[in-house]
């Protein structure tokens, strides 16, 4: 395998003078200040995502074991102003730049099979609504105008998904930690690309926060519940009509999601389910449904509020929650995450709790949860001590 081939040299030799020191720079961090300052002195045209194993593989291949380690113990740094990501990251550059020079780099590189598909939806779905904005100008709010957009014109879940996706992959080739719709997480260096803020609680604030809700948002406690025990999300629930709550089964059928004031398809597959809910909230719901009569397509989950539900929930019930849990924000997300948790905790089958969520296959469920599956190893593990063999 000729691995130097796949990698620019001058990117490799200034990799090298920022890694081997006694700053001890992870290999990320180091490729990225490398590429950096070969643009500051305009050798290259920006940053691109390299991988970090080949550069470590090659390096091994220069240097012993010894020598990378004496150098990363005894060697000072480049002399000079650190790189500050800040200043250095582009995003005043127009999105259609950034596109162009991803495309490019795909082009270069002979992905083929992912250039075809990726300037595709470039064109024809990224190109109009972005094309014009700067990196700086493309919040998370744009991201939402462009989704309800979309979702207005037929579009399914999933492909509004993979969108966003290559609209995020494009803005991270060259604003990897200071962009706007970079999560917190996305901002440390070492982080996974796929890391995502979550307020994971411990087990008696979750009792506390439900025994809060009860008194506190009757309403809304049974949704709360479901999420935190069946792993239905927030959206879902919201979205959940009386056609599809089973009283004699105490199960729900989630197949929408409420986004603005539309019910949107959910994914497919795994995503539209049936979740088993305690009988406890399925006696709760009955009676309300026997008092109030409702129509079978009318949501379970209403609120007396003149703003949008999910405006409402965000605002007023999750942010009185945080405030009396003391913590700094609740989001609706953060109750599946919750599920996840103590699923994890409990030593429940991996495949159920991504079955539950509506993930297509564990991959990209073990994806977002690394982090928390991997917390949850104790220790040794022998599978040989319960069949007591000597």
């Amino acid at each position: 395998m000729n691995i130097s081939s796949s990698i620019p040299n001058e990117i490799y030799e200034y990799f090298k003078k920022f890694y081997l020191t006694k700053e001890k720079l992870s290999v990320e961090e180091a490729l990225y200040r490398a590429q950096m300052q070969l643009h500051t002195e305009q050798k290259i045209e920006q940053p691109y995502t390299y991988s970090s194993v080949i550069f470590l593989r090659k390096l091994k291949k220069e240097f012993s074991k010894e020598q990378i380690k004496y150098f990363r113990n005894n060697i000072n740094p480049p002399k000079g102003k650190n790189i500050a990501v800040k200043d250095s990251e582009p995003l005043n550059m127009l999105f259609k730049q950034a596109a162009k020079f991803y495309l490019n780099r795909l082009k270069t590189e002979k992905q083929l099979e992912r250039l075809l598909h990726d300037k595709t939806d470039y064109n024809n779905h990224l190109k109009e609504p972005f094309d014009n904005l700067t990196i700086r100008e493309i919040t998370n709010k744009e991201i939402a105008k462009y989704k309800q957009k979309m979702f207005d014109n037929g579009f399914q879940l999933n492909s509004v998904n993979k969108y966003i996706s290559l609209l995020k992959i494009i803005i991270k080739e060259f604003c990897p930690q200071t962009s706007n719709i970079a999560t917190r997480k996305d901002k440390a260096a070492s982080k996974s690309a796929y890391a995502i803020d979550m307020n994971i609680l411990p087990n008696a604030k979750i009792k506390k926060l439900l025994k809060f809700c009860r008194i506190k948002f009757p309403s809304a406690y049974p949704m709360l519940y479901i999420s935190l025990s069946a792993g239905a999300s927030i959206p879902e629930l919201l979205g959940l009509t009386w056609d599809r709550l089973n009283f004699d089964e105490h199960t729900i059928f989630l197949k929408y999601f409420l986004y603005g004031n539309q019910l949107i398809m959910n994914r497919g597959g795994s995503a539209m389910r049936k979740l088993k809910i305690n009988e406890e909230i399925c006696n709760i719901l009955k009676e309300k449904f026997n008092n109030l009569k409702p129509a079978l397509t009318d949501f379970v989950f209403t609120f007396d509020t003149q703003k949008p539900v999910q405006q409402y929930f965000e605002e007023e019930i999750l942010t009185s929650l945080a405030k009396y849990l003391k913590i700094p924000k609740l989001n609706p997300r953060d109750f599946q995450h919750n599920f996840v948790n103590m699923c994890i905790q409990q030593n429940i089958p991996l495949t159920f709790v991504q079955k539950a969520l509506g993930y297509y296959g564990l991959p990209n469920f073990i994806k977002i949860y690394r982090d928390l599956i991997q917390n949850s190893e104790k220790g040794i593990y022998n599978p040989l001590d319960k069949l007591k063999v000597i």
